[in-house]
């Protein structure tokens, strides 16, 4: 399971990624989504996702 808490640890390091403009507040958009979805289903017919 998923420790939420585990996130704190990581608070410094998103803030300073922020602070110096390399982490956005809202995420970037997916421009080729039919790539994107190719290269996982792809990975998913070699057994590599699941």
């Amino acid at each position: 399971r998923t420790n939420p808490f585990a996130a704190l640890k990581m608070a410094p390091v998103g803030l300073g990624l922020f602070l110096h403009k390399r982490l956005p507040l809202k995420p970037n958009r997916i421009k080729d989504m039919g790539e994107l979805k190719a290269i996982l289903n792809e990975a998913k017919a070699l057994g590599g996702a699941k």
